[in-house]
């Protein structure tokens, strides 16, 4: 997990980014903001979906305003895109990638 040092007033807040990025926002009224800046940037991150507000408590069904476990934002990256710093790591288990791709009966 990585603090998110890059704000002017202090730590962001919290991200743990691998087969998929959770992010949680130090000030949380700035959620929608935070996503749509992803969003913009999507394209050079390697993002296939950002979920954030009712995204989230669909996906999960907590509410991140009233569950701090829950992340603010997350972030599915493109399938095969693995988010780390790691250069161990060639390969991962898939994020939110198996829902998508494989029906259970």
């Amino acid at each position: 997990m990585n603090v998110a040092n890059n704000c002017g007033s202090g730590p962001c807040g919290l991200a743990q980014d691998d087969d998929i990025a959770l992010i949680w926002l130090q000030d949380q009224t700035q959620t929608a903001n935070v996503a749509a800046l992803i969003n913009n940037h999507a394209r050079n991150c390697f993002v296939d979906e950002v979920m954030a507000g009712d995204d989230i408590k669909l996906k999960v069904q907590t509410d991140p305003m009233h569950d701090n476990r829950t992340p603010d934002i997350i972030v599915q990256p493109q399938y095969g895109t693995v988010y780390t710093g790691s250069t161990r790591k060639n390969a991962e288990h898939g994020g939110f990638q198996l829902r998508r791709h494989q029906r259970w009966d």
